[in-house]
């Protein structure tokens, strides 16, 4: 006889312990996410559809890149003039004026304005005539205090008309090429006395040109952005330790915002030579530019190069709190990434400012992109695109998912016993002791419809166990096995996941030399669950995920059939109908955990797992998909209404600025750029 079974009900696996999140090695990439190849170390130029769909930082050459943030030349000069005419009515002025030590003394140094006015019997030097001698009043004043020079300014941009304003940076046609830097200001006046013969001098007054057809005072510098790597526990001199102090106390996390960019411009320019076109030494100009050299970038750089201040005294503040960010970024580098056309870098306004970003302390080797980051077509309307190296996102994913994934893997168990004739029958599923989940594979394979397979699943579990009754006259024999396969693919704008768990069975017994197979070992339970969550992006930056879901259900019918003796005598109808009771609550099991699966994914990964971008608080992002070789890309523009409508403007051709402020006061239309 067969007694009464027992069935241990399955329960839900807890999370694996000890899971690493490892960093893997870039590997060949079989398939192009969206269609066609793509090859490791690709270095030929690639052509995609859209923008940031040609990003492919898992490429062997980028494998200390974890994300980089790539934005147009035309739009950080758009955000640039639009940021200096607004800073432009606030500024802070500038006022520095210089004496030498002694009579005979070439040391200059500097005195206070209200002093210098003092000892020169109340001549002030900026009321000074331009051309003036000895014989005026105000110059004998002055020489006899020793000055030097001085002048007064104010950041901002000059009073000419907006399409005569300059390119603010110019970027080079090499990734790690000084890209030059334009500072200009509202307000500049510069005064001097060249000394000449015995007793003799000249006074020079001069004010910046304003107006149609001026020619402004620019000071443009080939800065080395390299030199403003950001690592914020790096050890650095003094006066660039409280610079990058108070960056982080004033900007905040805003490390892509244009405030930040001025401010690591103006730190770098420190270290290079500045050049007035149209002012030298050479021309009727010379006393002006002798002034300059003296007074603003001779003595006035070299204080600023002691205690790292801002050129016009710049301060920043940001009310936006921090924003949220998946990956733990600890060091950016700069490069520049020109635009590509017929096989060349050329120098364009869709040219890119990159942005190196990595989790680790060291800033990463710049190397040159040999892709355009930002299609010519979309400058208008796209500031730039945001690229997430595939494995950073495939490991995060792996990361996510693992507890709920494990959930789907079942131990199974049988024990065949017997005493005397009788035969003893236990079977039953629990948690996995030693569950899989979902785990990055590199390569990724090729999907066959398209995308890659960036993720696996395999477990297996299989229980069988037989006894023979005392006489040797039969024999039992059962088979209870589990499967878990399943596989997550990138694809253009989707994450798909499949999943196949698959239940066997089986029983057979032997009796009389005959053997029968009552229940044929299939899979009484097999379903394919396949989940498409199409991807989109908040302003914020945080990945929204919505859920289709379809079931494939390859199931074999219940084939339970008592044979021979043992069926004959109905020794086999409580075991038959045992296991069919049992089975039906295992698949309706099953099925629950399937949806409780789903439903608790996307929870996680909508929720408290949500995936954020770096970069929310300079940014508005939208569009967002999978590159062709499956970095994660969105496209941005810059947060401030104005500043977004600003990408129409170009340096040099700049368009009304009155138009520009009109801007800040409505929204500007959302770009829309689909990933095909």
């Amino acid at each position: 006889v067969f007694c009464p079974l027992r069935a241990a009900a399955g329960t839900r696996a807890a999370s694996p312990r000890g899971h690493p999140r490892a960093r893997r090695a870039a590997a060949a990439m079989g398939s192009a996410c969206a269609g066609g190849a793509a090859r490791a170390g690709e270095l030929e130029l690639r052509h995609s559809g859209g923008s940031g769909m040609s990003s492919n930082l898992s490429s062997p050459q980028f494998s200390d890149i974890d994300l980089v943030v790539a934005v147009t030349q035309r739009s950080v000069n758009a955000t640039m003039l639009q940021y200096l005419h607004e800073i432009g009515q606030t500024a802070p002025e500038v006022i520095r004026c210089y004496v030498f030590e002694s009579f005979g003394s070439s040391t200059i140094l500097e005195i206070d304005h209200q002093t210098l006015v003092k000892n020169a019997h109340g001549s002030d030097p900026f009321n000074v005539k331009d051309g003036a001698n000895q014989k005026d009043p105000d110059v004998m004043n002055l020489g006899n205090a020793l000055f030097v020079g001085a002048f007064k300014a104010k950041g901002g941009l000059p009073k000419v008309p907006p399409s005569e304003l300059p390119t603010i940076v110019a970027l080079s046609l090499h990734s790690d090429s000084p890209v030059t830097f334009t500072l200009t200001s509202s307000e500049f006046q510069v005064v001097g006395l060249q000394y000449v013969g015995f007793g003799g001098a000249v006074a020079t007054n001069r004010s910046q040109p304003e107006g149609p057809g001026a020619k402004p005072w620019y000071f443009q510098f080939d800065v080395d952005m390299a030199q403003v790597a950001t690592n914020p526990g790096a050890d650095v001199p003094p006066a660039v330790r409280r610079r990058i102090d108070d960056l982080v106390a004033s900007v905040g996390p805003g490390a892509f915002g244009v405030q930040r960019l001025l401010l690591e411009l103006e730190t770098a320019l420190l270290t290079a030579t500045p050049v007035i076109p149209g002012i030298s030494d050479k021309d009727k100009l010379k006393p002006l530019w002798q002034t300059m050299s003296t007074v603003f970038t001779g003595a006035y750089f070299d204080e600023l190069k002691r205690q790292g201040n801002p050129v016009f005294n710049y301060t920043f503040t940001t009310t936006a709190p921090p924003s949220r960010s998946t990956l733990a970024l600890r060091a950016i580098q700069h490069s520049t990434s020109p635009y590509w056309a017929g096989g060349q870098p050329t120098a364009s306004s869709s040219s890119c400012l990159a942005y190196l970003c990595t989790t680790q302390s060291q800033p990463p080797n710049i190397v040159p992109f040999p892709w355009n980051w930002v299609s010519a077509e979309d400058t208008s309307q796209v500031a730039g695109v945001v690229s997430v190296r595939r494995s950073d996102f495939a490991d995060w994913l792996e990361q996510e998912m693992s507890s709920a994934s494990a959930g789907l893997c079942y131990d199974t168990s049988v024990r065949l016993t017997h005493h005397g004739e009788n035969y003893h029958i236990h079977w039953g599923v629990t948690s996995a002791k030693n569950p899989e989940w979902f785990k990055v594979v590199e390569p990724p394979a090729a999907a066959s419809g398209g995308g890659l397979v960036t993720l696996k699943m395999a477990f297996a579990h299989q229980a069988s166990d037989s006894s023979s009754d005392s006489l040797s006259s039969s024999s039992i024999y059962m088979d209870f096995n589990t499967y878990v396969d399943g596989r997550i693919t990138f694809q253009s704008t989707k994450i798909i996941l499949w999943v196949r768990v698959q239940v066997e069975m089986g029983f057979h017994h032997h009796e009389s030399f005959a053997h029968y197979n009552d229940l044929p070992i299939k899979s009484y339970y097999n379903k394919a669950h396949t989940v498409t969550y199409d991807l989109a992006v908040s302003q914020q930056g945080e990945l929204k995920l919505s859920m289709t879901s379809n079931i494939d259900n390859d199931s074999c019918d219940w084939d339970f059939h008592a044979k021979g003796l043992f069926g004959l005598a109905g020794i086999e109808n409580e075991l038959q109908n045992g296991m069919y009771h049992f089975q039906a609550r295992l698949n309706t099991t099953l099925d629950g955990m399937f949806t409780h699966y789903t439903t608790r994914l996307t929870s996680i990964l909508n929720g408290y797992g949500q995936w954020v971008f770096p970069g929310a608080d300079s940014f508005v992002m939208h569009n967002v998909g999978f590159s062709d070789t499956c970095d994660l890309v969105t496209q941005v523009t810059y947060a401030d209404p104005g500043m977004k409508a600003s990408l129409g403007i170009r340096g040099g051709d700049a368009g009304a600025l009155d138009a520009l402020r009109a801007a800040q006061t409505q929204e500007a239309p959302a770009a829309s750029y689909d990933f095909r």
